[in-house]
């Protein structure tokens, strides 16, 4: 079993964060954009997560609104993370816990 904090990245490694909370509810999203890509949204406080990398390796996809996305990396083309939501929160990609 893995410990906290979780350790995740992309394929290609260049983005790479810690999620210090629980791995939770995990939730499937049938939207296009999650269901071509195989994100698998794990919800966290915002302050749960760490970049282990620079956060400007990170190239954003807006589809509905200006203050959030999905982040993902330019290089290898993984989604890691989905910003905007009002609550304190952010969506992990829970699929590229490493």
């Amino acid at each position: 079993m893995r410990k906290r904090p979780y350790l995740l990245s992309c394929h290609c490694k260049r983005v790479r964060f810690e999620v210090d909370a629980e791995l939770g509810e995990l939730l499937d999203c049938n939207c296009s954009t999650c269901a071509r890509h195989g994100f698998l949204h794990w919800k966290v406080d915002i302050g749960a997560v760490r970049m282990l990398t620079r956060r400007r390796g990170l190239t954003v996809y807006h589809l509905r609104d200006l203050h959030g996305g999905h982040h993902f990396c330019p290089n290898c083309g993984v989604g890691v993370v989905r910003t905007g939501y009002l609550d304190g929160r952010m969506s992990v990609n829970s699929a590229v816990l490493a």
